[in-house]
């Protein structure tokens, strides 16, 4: 767990080595899936057979998750290149992105739920969605963090 809140502390550098923010992130992302597995197995105590028929399907909800990372990361991008121009039409192109984002993942979270659930019970399946959330907002707190609030848009310094 220490090792994954200094994978979280590293995501705050990467404003400082934007050039290579790419490669830091595939770094960081498999930092943590480490870290993650590590968790998983230790908090979920999967007998032989649940953890024989998990790990597939949890690797398939990774590449899947990863998949909705890339467009949040390209939305992040999108806002810090447009932070000091934000406009209402890109600010509402944004936040949209940032709505489906939580959209997507929350299905693609239900679908886990219901393919372990399969595998292990439902209060088991439960239990790994606790974690998932746990770990998430971690994340999520830590990317806030690190995020302006916008200041001024274009508008509000072109009714000035």
């Amino acid at each position: 767990m220490k090792k994954l809140f200094l994978a979280l502390v590293l995501i705050g550098l990467t404003s400082t080595y934007a050039q290579n923010i790419d490669d830091y992130v595939q770094l960081l992302r498999s930092d943590l899936k480490m870290e993650k597995t590590a968790l998983i197995s230790e908090v979920m105590h999967f007998t032989e057979q649940e953890s024989k028929e998990f790990w597939p399907v949890y690797r398939e909800y990774e590449l899947k998750l990863e998949k909705l990372g890339d467009e949040r990361l390209e939305n992040i991008k999108s806002f810090a290149k447009n932070f000091d121009n934000m406009n209402d039409e890109k600010a509402d192109e944004l936040i949209k992105n940032a709505f489906d984002f939580h959209e997507k993942k929350l299905e693609l979270e239900k679908d886990l739920y219901n393919d372990v659930k399969k595998i292990t019970g439902a209060a088991k399946a439960a239990k790994l969605i606790q974690l998932e959330h746990q770990i998430n907002t971690l994340i999520d707190l830590k990317i806030g963090s690190e995020l302006p609030l916008l200041e001024k848009t274009a508008k509000e310094e072109k009714d000035k």
